[in-house]
């Protein structure tokens, strides 16, 4: 069993998918959202639909205080510091974000980082989605919903999508 430290940003483009479920289809297990992370998923600016997604799914997951030193000076968000800071807690945890920076300091840490895309990636390969489902996806998460990402990452999780094979870095689920 998988424990996931959630960041917003992962949630929130599930949520606009409609396909939150899939976090814990994927790993099931425990999922942690610091109370930092989950007062950035219900501010007001999240669109009514996706506001209650993003509710429903925090019911199942485990809200946690953290605290680090006010005194850390970091390029990081406290949110961000947080999600890294409540990982390392939690021994073979996954840290689910889509921040390039979170992700780098994550990866030298030992972490296993995923983002929406390797969520639906795995999602594919278990057969939660199929493989035009898990298309669509990617491409309305980049077409529709902004996510940033550079063509080689679009293509590597395309060719993962239409030829499953294993994950190509080395504690990275893209």
């Amino acid at each position: 069993m998988t424990v996931v430290v959630a960041d917003a940003c992962p949630v929130i483009l599930l949520a606009k998918l409609d396909r939150l479920s899939l976090i814990r289809e994927v790993f099931p297990g425990s999922i942690l959202v610091p109370t930092s992370v989950r007062r950035e998923l219900l501010h007001d600016a999240i669109l009514s639909e996706e506001l209650r997604r993003i509710q429903a799914f925090l019911k199942h997951c485990r809200v946690e205080a953290v605290r680090i030193s006010s005194h850390s000076a970091s390029a990081l968000s406290l949110a961000d510091r947080h999600v890294l800071s409540l990982a390392k807690r939690h021994p073979q945890s996954l840290v689910l974000t889509d921040d390039r920076l979170v992700r780098r300091v994550a990866l030298a840490e030992g972490l296993t980082v995923a983002g929406p895309l390797g969520v639906i990636i795995r999602a594919s390969r278990s057969r939660i989605l199929t493989q035009t489902e898990a298309l669509q996806a990617v491409d309305k998460l980049v077409t529709q919903h902004q996510l940033r990402i550079s063509v080689s990452l679009y293509q590597e999780a395309i060719g993962q999508i239409r030829t499953p094979r294993l994950a190509s870095l080395p504690g990275s689920v893209a």
